[in-house]
């Protein structure tokens, strides 16, 4: 199972991609490392990146005992093993489109979360966009500073 957002970073930011495909290409994939890198950090901290996006925090007593003794965190930051959010990866899709995404095993694991398939009963932890949502909006004013850099050398 894949789960995963696709969007336009430059309509999200309200900023034209640049006119060179080389240029459009690499504001792309710095935006992508941007994304990445911050779901992982609001993840770490157990927030969700999403905007209006739910978070569960808390543990079952059994699951942050097994949880503490594993990773020394008891909160939900979505790292036991840490494979999952490993997998976690950015694409180029088109000619101004990113998206995010966690496939394989590991898709039935941020699935269960984020439960983009409508049928997971656990705690809501949204970490990757439904089609219906975005970003918060710190991480769409990166996505515009990063491709405004990109504007700017056209």
């Amino acid at each position: 199972m894949k789960v995963g957002y696709e969007f336009d970073p430059f309509e999200l930011a309200g900023v034209e991609p640049p006119e060179s495909p080389r240029k459009r290409r690499q504001a792309l994939k710095e935006i992508g490392e941007y994304v990445k890198g911050e779901i992982l950090d609001y993840v770490a901290d157990g927030t969700s990146p999403v905007s209006g996006g739910k978070w569960k925090r808390s543990l079952s007593p059994e699951y942050r005992k097994r949880k503490a003794e594993i990773s020394g965190v008891t909160y939900a930051n979505m790292e036991l093993s840490g494979d999952m959010l490993d997998a976690l990866e950015f694409e180029i899709t088109g000619d101004t489109e990113l998206e995010i995404k966690i496939d394989g095993d590991e898709g039935d694991k941020a699935d269960g979360h984020n439960n983009h398939s409508g049928n997971s009963s656990l705690p809501a932890r949204e970490f990757i966009p439904k089609p219906n949502q975005t970003f918060k909006r710190d991480i769409i004013m990166g996505i515009r500073e990063i491709a405004e850099e990109f504007q700017e050398e056209d």
